[in-house]
Formats: C-alpha cells, sequence, structure tokens
C-alpha cells in the first residue's frame, strides 16, 4: 500500500485525477460505442459479412482491455523496484489513444446522421397495404433545411385538395389517400414550381407493370452517374407505363454519410416524383446506423404502416401480392418477429394469386434451405433480389429467381469484379403470363423470360 502510495506522490493532483478517470471512463466508453455498434440496425450481419467492420470491433476490444492492462502492468513494476517511478509516458499515450480513437470515431458518425447537407426534393412513396379502392395510398416526402409550414395540393382535373402542416419543421410527409385506380393525379408543392402528376394502376385482375433495380451505391464513389440517370430516364419514359418502381436495396454506398443519401435523391427524383417508389434497405444502406437516413427518407415515423413495419411489409394490388423482406447480408436479419409476421401473411395470400418475394439479401445456399420449401409450399412465383452485383435468373422448381443488383457501377462493383451490364428488371404481368425483361442503359433486352403460371 506503501508503494502504491508512492506511486502517485510523484503525480500532480490533476494527474491523479487523469489517471483515475482514463481507468473507469475508457472501458465504460468503448463497451457503450460496441453495444450502439451492435443494437443498430443491420451491423450483426454486418459484422459477420465484413472483414473490415470485424477489424474495428476487434480493435476496439483491444484498445477497452489493453489500455488499463498496460496500466496496471507499470504500477505492479514500478511497486516492485525500489525507486518508485511515475507512470511511464506509454500509460499516458495509451490512456489518450484509447479515449480520442472511439471518442473520434462516435463523434465523427454522430455528426454524420445529423442531416446537415441540406434539403431534398419531392419522392412519392408507395405505402405498405392496399388502400380503399384497391389501390396503395402514398406519401409525397421531402426534408428542408429550416423548419418551415408546407402545404401540398393535389387531385386531379380541376379537382383540388389542400394538404397543409400545423407546425414548421424540417421533415415534410403529405399523405395522399382514397386514390381511385386508373386515373391520372397531380401534385404541386407549396403552390409554386413544377406540377408533378402519376397516374394509379388500373383496376384489372392479374394486371401490373412494374420496375425493378436494385444496387445503386449512390455517393462519392459513384464512377459513372450518367448510366443510372439513363436506367431512371428508360424506366419513367417505358413505352408501356411502370405502374410501380421498387428498389431492393444498396441505395447508396455508405449509409450513415448524408451526402450519399442527398446525392441519390436529387437523382432519382425525376423518376421517382412520378412513378410510385418503394425501396428495401440494403446493408450499404445501414452500416453505422444509416438506417436511421433509410427511415427518416424512404419510411417517415409519420406515414402510416398497416400490415408489418418500417422494414418488412405487404401489398396487395390486383390480386398480385408482393412480400418485401428485410433480409440485408445474412439470414441473421431474418427475426423471430419478421420471421413469424411472414409466415402468418403467406398462409393468407391465395395459391391462385401471382405470389412475388422481394428482399435485399440473394439467395445462396443457406437463403434457399430456409425459404425454397416454403415458396414451393405457398407456390411462389417470382423472387428478386440484388446484393450479389450480378444477373442471375435461375428456375427452380417453377419459381424464377432474379438477381438484379446491377444498377449502377462505384468502387465497390469493381472491387468485386463486377463485369454484367448496367440494367433493371421490367415485369408486366397479364392474366397467367408474366413477361420478364432485363433492360440495360442502351435500352437493350438483355434477358427475357416469359412465363406462365
Amino acid at each position: 500500500m506503501n508503494k502504491l502510495k508512492k506511486y502517485f506522490s510523484g503525480m500532480s493532483p490533476i494527474k491523479k485525477i487523469y489517471w483515475i478517470f482514463f481507468m473507469i471512463l475508457e472501458p465504460i466508453m468503448v463497451t457503450c460505442i460496441l453495444l450502439w455498434l451492435f443494437v443498430s440496425h443491420g451491423s450483426l450481419s454486418f459484422f459477420q459479412y465484413f472483414f473490415i467492420f470485424k477489424v474495428l470491433i476487434i480493435g476496439f476490444i483491444v484498445l477497452e482491455i489493453l489500455s488499463p492492462i498496460i496500466a496496471i502492468i507499470d504500477l505492479v513494476i514500478s511497486s516492485k523496484k525500489k525507486v518508485i517511478r511515475r507512470p511511464r509516458r506509454i500509460v499516458w499515450v495509451m490512456f489518450f489513444l484509447s479515449i480520442l480513437i472511439p471518442a473520434g470515431f462516435f463523434g465523427t458518425v454522430s455528426m454524420s446522421l445529423d442531416h446537415f447537407a441540406g434539403d431534398t426534393p419531392p419522392q412519392l412513396l408507395l405505402c405498405d397495404g392496399t388502400g380503399v379502392n384497391g389501390v396503395p395510398d402514398m406519401a409525397i416526402v421531402f426534408w428542408t433545411q429550416e423548419k418551415s409550414r408546407s402545404q401540398v395540393l393535389w387531385g386531379t382535373g380541376s379537382e383540388t385538395h389542400i394538404l397543409a402542416e400545423n407546425q414548421p419543421q424540417n421533415s415534410h410527409m403529405f399523405l395522399l389517400t382514397g386514390l381511385l385506380p386508373g386515373t391520372e393525379y397531380w401534385y404541386q408543392i407549396n403552390n409554386q414550381g413544377e406540377n408533378f402528376s402519376f397516374r394509379t394502376p388500373q383496376a384489372i385482375k392479374d394486371t401490373l407493370k412494374f420496375a425493378i433495380a436494385s444496387d445503386s451505391h449512390f455517393g462519392p464513389f459513384s464512377s459513372n452517374l450518367d448510366t443510372p440517370k439513363k436506367l431512371l430516364d428508360l424506366i419513367s419514359n417505358a413505352p408501356i407505363k411502370n405502374d410501380l418502381f421498387f428498389m431492393l436495396g444498396d441505395f447508396v454506398d455508405v449509409g450513415f454519410w448524408d451526402d450519399c443519401w442527398k446525392t441519390g435523391l436529387e437523382l432519382i427524383h425525376p423518376c421517382t416524383s412520378k412513378i410510385p417508389f418503394r425501396p428495401l434497405i440494403g446493408n450499404h444502406d445501414s452500416i453505422l446506423g444509416g438506417a436511421k437516413y433509410y427511415l427518416d427518407y424512404f419510411y417517415p415515423d409519420r406515414m402510416p404502416v398497416q400490415t408489418g413495419s418500417r422494414y418488412w411489409y405487404k401489398y396487395d394490388i390486383n390480386n398480385i401480392h408482393f412480400l418485401m423482406l428485410d433480409i440485408e447480408c445474412d439470414i441473421i436479419d431474418y427475426t423471430p418477429q419478421q420471421e413469424k409476421w411472414f409466415e402468418e401473411q403467406i398462409k393468407t395470400v391465395p395459391k391462385e394469386d401471382w405470389t412475388i418475394i422481394m428482399t435485399h439479401m440473394d439467395f445462396d445456399e443457406e437463403m434457399l434451405d430456409k425459404f425454397h420449401s416454403l415458396f414451393m409450399e405457398y407456390d411462389v412465383d417470382l423472387v428478386f433480389s440484388g446484393h450479389s452485383h450480378q444477373i442471375e435468373i435461375v428456375d427452380r422448381s417453377g419459381i424464377v429467381y432474379n438477381e438484379l443488383g446491377t444498377f449502377s457501377k462505384s468502387w465497390w462493383y469493381h472491387f468485386n469484379s463486377y463485369v454484367d451490364d448496367s440494367g433493371y428488371m421490367e415485369v408486366n404481368i397479364q392474366g397467367d403470363l408474366a413477361i420478364l425483361k432485363y433492360i440495360n442503359s442502351f435500352n437493350e433486352t438483355v434477358h427475357q423470360i416469359n412465363m406462365f403460371k
């Protein structure tokens, strides 16, 4: 005890406080950051899937353990010597590194999750469910840098409705309900600027046309934005109009970086302001808390949820049933809660109807082991996924699996030896026939399948 007192006697009062502060604070702080990482949406599968993320976690754990150990070793060694020494420089260096590195990391990520990059253009988002007239409700969603009270004028022809906010806010969501099938609608924000228009699907049984894309990876590393612009233009101006547009995840490269989302939102806006849009979340979208931006931009908390959650949900349009799953890069994302919901929902779908499954994660061996027999049992027809950065269309026992992770190119694609044509899938269901066309940026049909139910 005397030697311990001598060890501290060589320190100034402020250094004694620092020593105790570091010994107590550092493990607590790093533990809190690790807990935040693992409770963040999608982090568990991200940890399993990405080596870099494993290195980051292991590095934090090493810092958490190593710094106090070095301090204790230094104290023990010093106590065994005749001349008691003050803490060596390595102790102070490790203390400061163990605080600065995790705090700097967490501070950078937290600042990036703060919506500081500016305004966003409006998106016309598809709400889940069916809608009172067989057309799902839709939401006009946008953000403004400054808090404001906004309003939307909307209607059909000369008929006008007004939706107005009661309080100034940054996040704006206006719900369009009671939509009629096969009807042209228009809307305008704050009674100024462009008049946007969209058309709802016609109420014809087993009839629908929609576009599907995945893995746009928008962000500062996108190598060629001209290609997705061409593809979006093709989706917007297809000879036979697309009723809906789905994107299956990895909208951005780096989920916690708001600039990536802003880049993508600006790019897709000319298309998704006039075609009802529904994106799923991917593993890149949810990186380090990025799920916050996915929800803010694509399923804000005031937007109603009728069938599942803000991550997984179901649509029923013209006896065509879409079940949208949240599986981002590993089967671990398929939580017991989601599994219970999915099995309850799929049992309600008549087997004679079209059943379509969408998810970000591609159907590798583990996914097929989990789902294929269930899909067979409930007569699933089409499965769409992304993630793999390739085109693969496979008929497995009458179920057509489509991997479409090829919407854009970035450094991530080249890292994974990406070679397939950039493009999207166009699906046209006409009664018992579904025509699937994979279209590249030159408006060429690269693959086509005619599938009979």
